[in-house]
């Protein structure tokens, strides 16, 4: 066998393994290309994971100071329940008393007025009388 029938030999055994490699190298491409695809992916979500993060740390540290103005809130109602219970309420209930007490007494002395103008013109008339009377008598 002569070289050139040994290199076209070769090269005819070769050409699957060639192709083979081609094929391989195409793949190997894609394949690549796809990782870089992912990997922009991928950086992309490491951006958005860390914006996330960040807005999360914001949204955590307003629920904190919203605790903190809660517990605040608690403390100051409880302090207003307390004083209305204490203070408010029992002068309220005094005020109240003394007020339907002053009522009873004004409706009482609205009856009372009420029956005296009745009295006072028959008081008059009966004053008239008696003062002819007296006036005729010697």
């Amino acid at each position: 066998m002569t070289d050139q029938e040994i290199l076209t030999t070769m090269s005819a055994m070769l050409e699957p393994i060639h192709e083979k490699i081609q094929d391989m190298d195409s793949n190997l491409q894609r394949m690549n290309s796809d990782m870089q695809r992912m990997n922009s992916n991928m950086q992309k979500m490491n951006s958005n994971m860390q914006k996330m993060d960040s807005k999360i740390q914001k949204m955590d540290s307003k629920i904190q100071k919203m605790d903190s103005n809660l517990d605040e809130i608690k403390h100051r109602v409880r302090r207003i329940e307390l004083t209305q219970e204490n203070i408010i309420i029992p002068r309220l209930n005094t005020i109240e008393s003394c007020y339907i007490s002053t009522y009873e007494r004004y409706k009482n002395g609205v009856d009372d007025i009420e029956n005296i103008k009745q009295d006072i013109p028959i008081i008059k008339q009966t004053l008239r009388e008696h003062s002819r009377i007296l006036q005729l008598t010697p």
